[in-house]
């Protein structure tokens, strides 16, 4: 006999996505659907609508400025520079279409980058995290 695989912890906490005028327009906390079901990340019964959205700007807020500050400070392809950061609590991975629309996934600190796909100069070529590798603002590196 066989023994299955036990099932891997995710390390994948939220999905975002913004359209370019900085309006969400998805958010699914996936480990919110682990504990209680598979829509329930979908809707937030913790928070009131007002937190939520509160917390979609300040994040979107975050990201433009995170993006506009490394932009300055790198000599990658303007819009490039930024690719992730890492807290002691979370790391944020942010992609960026060439539409404007932007997905942020926020994961254990321990993920590996998402992003780190080295050796392409196109983000389409190897998944849709892919592409050169950037300027990581992590505090641990």
């Amino acid at each position: 006999e066989q023994m299955a695989a036990a099932p891997q912890k995710s390390n994948v906490h939220e999905l975002i996505i913004f359209n370019r005028s900085g309006v969400c327009t998805y958010h699914h906390d996936l480990s919110k659907s682990k504990r209680e079901g598979d829509l329930k990340g979908l809707i937030d019964i913790d928070h009131p609508p007002n937190e939520i959205v509160q917390k979609q700007k300040l994040l979107f807020g975050l990201i433009w400025s995170l993006k506009s500050f490394s932009s300055m400070v790198s000599c990658e392809m303007p819009g490039q520079a930024f690719k992730n950061f890492s807290t002691s609590e979370f790391s944020l991975h942010f992609f960026e279409l060439p539409t404007g629309t932007k997905f942020i996934l926020l994961t254990n600190p321990t993920s590996s980058n998402a992003q780190n796909t080295k050796g392409s100069a196109n983000p389409y070529e190897s998944s849709m995290w892919g592409g050169s590798s950037g300027a990581d603002m992590s505090q641990s590196q």
